[in-house]
């Protein structure tokens, strides 16, 4: 699934519309990232390969709330950024808010935000995912 030949750079042009990022820094052996999302993510690959060879099966971002996980859906619609699944909360293992993105590379990427307790306290008997936005449950 995952496709040869993307550079870092190539990878950071994607990721920067979705994510209103702008770039923090640039080292060999090193991805990163500073975002509006107010994370800072620092890929180090110490296997001394390319950047794009290093094992990863998924990148977690975690953002402020639910509302925050809905405007990176947005974001990535309008940039064309291929959405795996749609936003959804979970409540099987960690109940999440989570919206699942994939990178030019191949590569996951989900962006999550923890429920609070008063959205702990709605999960549905059956604990099947509840889609955030209208329309997206056939997705």
């Amino acid at each position: 699934m995952r496709k040869a030949g993307w550079t870092s750079t190539q990878r950071w042009r994607f990721m920067r519309k979705p994510l209103r990022a702008k770039r923090s820094g640039r080292r060999s052996g090193h991805s990163s990232l500073a975002a509006l999302l107010r994370l800072r993510v620092l890929l180090v690959n110490d296997s001394a390969q390319p950047l794009d060879t290093y094992s990863l099966d998924h990148l977690g971002l975690g953002v402020a709330d639910k509302a925050a996980v809905i405007a990176a859906y947005h974001a990535a619609l309008a940039t064309g950024t291929p959405i795996v699944k749609p936003p959804r909360t979970t409540w099987r293992g960690t109940p999440l808010h989570e919206l699942w993105l994939r990178d030019p590379a191949g590569y996951l990427i989900e962006v999550y935000a923890r429920l609070t307790g008063e959205e702990l306290a709605q999960m549905p008997p059956d604990q099947e995912p509840v889609f955030l936005v209208p329309g997206t449950a056939a997705a």
